[in-house]
């Protein structure tokens, strides 16, 4: 290896300072370069040169000005606004910074910023001033408020008149107002005025792209690009002309070459979010567009792309939420008013999307989609008049608007009216050559109907629009087997999957033949097949799933919902079976590890969110369960039930204060929600707030007056304060509201409490009478007859439901305690049939120990009674049982043991005055 000496090593190093020395650059040569590297328009390097000077002097005002108008020019607005703010509180004046960060501000698609910023009483040159007034003027117009928006447009043509920026913007004025030739001479004024005006040139491109010269439009965006190569939104421009043609590849090229040039810029990423909303793409759209509000929070537009994507894929909470901002932000956008009014019904919260209605339909009386909305909305709320005056009012603004006629259609059918809903969707099936929701509709309200001929008529029609179609037979296989010709649907199924191999539905209906005619191998193959073709089918891997759940294959069960996993992690119904299997088993760290990878890989779907809280909860984490829940309703904060997980969460952690008031925060967005009112009631009887608990219950009759359950409730918290005849009056009318063996048990035993014997038992006779098999209060009133000592009559009845229902071990072995009183030799027979079928209820195992100990079989009578006792040992009849059987074999010390176990827990027993005399007497 070489070496240089010492000598030598000191020259190279002098040597490589005396370079250093002369490479070096001072923060004003870097300063100048950039200025350089601005005009030639290489703006990285501008960057780089910039940096330079600040790493040096990081005060230098004019150098952070400068590096925020490249970042500017390079749309990289976020560190653009970052960079001016720093410079105008170095010192920047308000000319340099204020009309720059004014059209950030606007570009970003945050007004509201750009109005925070304060117009100067003086240092602004008329050029800059009329910039600012102008860039408030498009923020104004971004919001919906025109008329404020046009006296900042005057205010800025008396500064300049001929500022380019104001010219623009009066073109965008004159296009609103449908005036296209002077918006026309207004850009090419701006254009005079400055002939590389980038914002001019992307407007005349635009004109030309709205007369359809496209080629003409195209070399605009070029020239533009000549100018200058980094301006991406040149290869916005051309992409959004190419989706004007239908050319979506050249418009994707188009949007590679942006993002070749600019990935992570917010204007970017969101047009990719949009052309992916377009092309259906919806998760792709909904992943990009969450990475643009990311970085722009505020971005009006990505907010209401993402609002549409989350609304597709059917995530109504994330929709809801960013609907609402944009319509809060800007209360005149009619589609944020038709997304968040659609979201909120999709949601189940009628009541809220009526309040947002009411506020748009305002501003937009005659939009007939909105309309329309309104009309689902009452169909929902049961306002069937109101429904079909906005539908119909829809209807007559677009008449041939196919999907509204199909809700036209909808409003008849729900309203009873079946012949209108036909011919509204025989009406708007003609409306369209292509088919849609009102040809299926129509199909499916025939087979609804049982109108099988018309059915098939519906669907040869169908298959006129949809030829080839695997949809077209499904819908005939069911047609004809509501005619009953199974052979022919069978043909229809296999001509659906002949023409799409792995068409789904069509399957799973051959598989349901196949399991009803007990081939169950048969209907394996067809699933088999499916994922010969594609083998990462996770719904076919479910489908064998329940297959052989079917078949009690509990390994085959597994093992089909883990591929179905693997081959899509973000399959709910995969994972929500196995969290589901395992809490069967209760193999709770498994089920947990599974909800686990279930909210890993679906981190925005609220039913992840509320397996991982179940599974949590059942292995114990109650910790963990209020966290997931807690952020369940962070998620979705216009769900109710979401905010009822979070309050059971709450009151395992015993946090019952928060927990009542998450409940009532479910109960404003859902007033009539039961779930939320029925554990309000018992957290308010348990805090012994009875007068707040019966609020909620009355609350409940006045929501459901139909319903019993506000007056059952009523009735359970009267009875709790013993207040007996108020209580037997609120039974009576729950059992008015709808006769069930629930509420005539209640009032049974309120009667029964209150001391009025003979009414309790002519109520229960009379229900017998009138529901001879009814199984419920045949049991009960066994067990009453039991309880009062009426043996006779609880045998009869216990016979009578052992007719019913055979070789039921409980009731055999209460219809065996009966014998045994009664000294009937059937007793022991009884027990040991019930034995046999039970053999480890210790319930049982007392009763047959008993009856033997009785009838001297001490030994084997013994053995069952030590065995229940180890199983029970809270129950102090059988302890009593077991002390009296060994008291008379003669083991009187643990016989004594036994009986004090028995009387230490103060238990309430039948037997309890014989045990306590046998204690003092051993």
């Amino acid at each position: 290896m070489n070496t240089l000496s010492p000598l030598n090593r000191t020259a190279v190093a002098v040597a490589l300072a005396l370079t250093l020395a002369g490479c070096g650059k001072t923060p004003e040569q870097h300063f100048e370069n950039a200025q350089q590297l601005v005009q030639k328009r290489d703006y990285r390097a501008a960057v780089i040169e910039l940096k330079s000077v600040l790493q040096e002097q990081p005060d230098n005002r004019d150098a952070r000005q400068l590096l925020g108008e490249v970042f500017f020019r390079s749309a990289a607005y976020l560190d653009a606004e970052k960079e001016l703010i720093r410079a105008h509180n170095l010192g920047a004046a308000d000319e340099q910074v204020l009309p720059t960060l004014a059209e950030l501000y606007v570009k970003l698609g945050a007004p509201r910023k750009a109005l925070d910023l304060e117009v100067p009483a003086s240092g602004l040159s008329p050029d800059s001033l009329a910039k600012l007034h102008t860039m408030r003027a498009e923020a104004l117009l971004s919001l919906g408020n025109r008329e404020e928006a046009e006296r900042s447009l005057e205010a800025a043509a008396q500064a300049n008149p001929n500022q380019p920026s104001l010219l623009l913007t009066q073109a965008k004025l004159a296009l609103m107002d449908r005036q296209k030739e002077r918006a026309e001479q207004l850009v090419d004024r701006a254009l005079k005025q400055d002939p590389a005006h980038t914002d001019a040139l992307y407007i005349k491109g635009a004109f030309l792209g709205h007369e359809n010269k496209l080629d003409e439009a195209t070399e605009v965006y070029r020239r533009i690009l000549a100018d200058d190569p980094n301006q991406f939104r040149a290869h916005l421009a051309i992409a959004s002309l190419h989706q004007g043609k239908g050319d979506t590849a050249a418009a994707d090229k188009a949007i590679k070459a942006a993002e070749k040039v600019s990935a992570k810029h917010p204007m970017v990423m969101y047009a990719r979010g949009v052309f992916e909303l377009r092309r259906g793409n919806l998760s792709k759209a909904s992943s990009t567009l969450q990475e643009v509000l990311r970085v722009a929070p505020d971005h009006l537009p990505s907010m209401l792309a993402f609002a549409m994507a989350s609304y597709g894929l059917g995530n109504y909470e994330q929709s809801t939420t960013y609907a609402a901002r944009v319509l809060t932000a800007a209360p005149y956008n009619l589609v944020a008013g038709r997304i968040l009014a659609g979201s909120q019904l999709k949601a189940g919260n009628p009541q809220e999307a009526l309040k947002t209605l009411e506020s748009v339909l305002a501003k937009h009386p005659n939009d007939a989609e909105l309309l329309a909305i309104a009309g689902d909305v009452y169909l929902r709320t049961g306002d069937y008049t109101k429904a079909m005056d906005h539908l119909d009012r829809a209807a007559e603004i677009e008449p041939e608007n196919a999907a509204i006629r199909t809700r036209l259609a909808a409003g008849h059918l729900a309203s009873g009216d079946t012949g209108e809903a036909l011919a509204d969707l025989q009406v708007a099936t003609g409306l369209s050559d292509k088919a849609g929701q009102a040809d299926t509709a129509l199909v499916l309200l025939h087979l609804k109907g049982k109108d099988y001929d018309k059915a098939l008529q519906a669907i040869a029609s169908l298959e006129k629009k949809l030829p080839n179609n695997p949809v077209t037979h499904n819908l005939r296989a069911g047609a004809l087997l509501g005619k009953g010709d199974r052979a022919n649907a069978r043909k229809a199924l296999e001509q659906a999957l002949a023409i799409q191999p792995t068409f789904l539905p069509a399957a799973l209906n051959l598989a349901r033949l196949d399991v009803q005619d007990k081939k169950p191998q048969a209907a394996r193959k067809r699933f088999e097949s499916i994922l010969a073709a594609d083998r990462n089918n996770a719904q076919s891997m479910l489908a064998l799933a329940d297959l052989a759940a079917a078949e009690k294959k509990e390994k085959d069960y597994v093992a089909w919902l883990e591929k179905a996993v693997k081959a899509d992690p973000k399959l709910l119904a995969a994972h929500l079976g196995l969290v589901r299997f395992y809490l069967g088993k209760k193999e709770n760290a498994k089920a947990l590890a599974h909800a686990r990878e279930a909210a890993d890989a679906n981190p925005d779907k609220p039913g992840a969110l509320e397996l991982l809280g179940a599974a949590q909860m059942a292995a114990g984490d109650r910790v963990g369960s209020l966290a997931t829940y807690t952020t369940l309703a962070q998620k979705s904060p216009r769900s109710a039930e979401a905010q009822m997980l979070l309050a059971n969460a709450q009151v395992a952690n015993r946090q019952v204060e928060a927990a009542r008031r998450t409940l009532k925060n479910a109960l404003q967005l859902k007033p009539d929600f039961l779930k939320a009112q029925e554990a309000l009631i018992q957290m308010e009887l348990a805090d012994g707030r009875l007068d707040a608990a019966l609020q909620v219950a009355r609350q409940i009759q006045s929501q459901q007056p139909k319903s019993p359950v506000g007056f059952d409730r009523e009735a359970d918290i009267l009875l709790s304060q013993k207040r007996y005849p108020q209580a037997i009056k609120a039974y009576e009318q729950a059992l008015a509201k709808r006769p069930e063996p629930a509420s005539l048990i209640k009032l049974h035993r309120a009667l029964f409490l209150a001391g009025d014997t003979k009414a309790a038992d002519q109520r229960l006779a009379s229900w017998r009478k009138q529901h001879p098999t009814d199984p419920v209060v045949q049991v009960y009133a066994a067990e009453v007859y039991t309880l009062t000592r009426r043996n006779r009559e609880a045998i009869a009845l216990y016979e009578a439901i052992l007719g019913q229902k055979p070789n039921n071990p409980a009731t055999l072995n209460n219809l065996a305690i009966l014998y045994q009183r009664e000294k009937d030799s059937r007793a022991l027979s009884t027990a040991e049939q019930a034995l046999k079928l039970a053999p480890e209820s210790p319930a049982i195992q007392d009763t047959l120990g008993w009856v033997l100990v009785q009838q001297g079989q001490l030994s084997r009578g013994l053995d069952l009674l030590g065995k229940a006792a180890a199983k029970a040992p809270q129950a102090a009849a059988i302890r009593y049982h077991y002390g009296a059987g060994l008291a008379r074999s003669g083991r009187k010390a643990e016989a004594r043991r036994e009986l004090e176990a028995a009387l230490a827990g103060g238990q309430h027993f039948p037997e309890l005055s014989e045990a306590k005399a046998l204690l003092d007497s051993l």
